[in-house]
C-alpha cells in the first residue's frame, strides 16, 4: 500500500514538474522567432515537394520495369463508355473491347494491322481507326468465308 502511494506521488509530481516546464517554454504565436520557424519549415516542405516531383519526372517512377514491351497503337470509341483498342504486346497485336469495369479480348491477330513502318511515321493514336477497323472486318469475313 505504501509502495503504491509512493509511486503515485512520484508520478503526479513528475507531471506537475513537466507542466511548469511547458508553461516556461510557451511562445507567443505571433512572435518573430515562432513565425520564422514556421515559415522555414513550410519552405523546406515545399522545396522537398518540388525536388521529388522533378526527380520523378526526370527518372521515372521507381519500381520494376516491364519486361514485355506493351503499346496501345490506336483506339476507336464505339459509344461514350465503350472502346475498341488495338494493343501490341511484344510482337503480337491484340484487339480488346474496353468498357467500364470490363476488358475482353476480341481477337489476337496473326498478321499485324499496323506495322513498325506505320508506327514510326505516325504518333500513337493518330492512325485512322476506321481504316484499321475496316481492314480487321475484311480479314474476319475472309476467314469466315474460307
Amino acid at each position: 500500500m505504501r509502495a503504491s502511494l509512493l509511486i503515485m506521488t512520484l508520478f503526479f509530481s513528475g507531471i506537475a514538474a513537466s507542466g511548469v516546464k511547458a508553461a516556461e517554454s510557451f511562445q507567443e504565436p505571433l512572435s518573430g522567432s515562432y513565425l520564422g520557424q514556421m515559415f522555414f519549415g513550410l519552405a523546406v516542405v515545399i522545396a522537398l515537394i518540388f525536388i521529388l516531383s522533378f526527380a520523378v519526372k526526370r527518372y521515372g517512377q521507381v519500381g520494376p520495369a516491364s519486361a514485355v514491351p506493351f503499346k496501345v497503337l490506336t483506339s476507336l470509341a464505339l459509344s461514350q463508355r465503350e472502346r475498341l483498342v488495338l494493343v501490341q504486346i511484344g510482337e503480337q497485336q491484340v484487339v480488346l473491347g474496353v468498357a467500364p469495369g470490363h476488358v475482353s479480348q476480341i481477337m489476337a491477330l496473326e498478321e499485324p494491322l499496323i506495322t513498325e513502318q506505320h508506327t514510326g511515321n505516325l504518333s500513337a493514336g493518330s492512325v485512322l481507326a476506321a481504316d484499321w477497323l475496316g481492314r480487321l472486318t475484311s480479314k474476319k469475313t475472309e476467314a469466315a468465308s474460307s
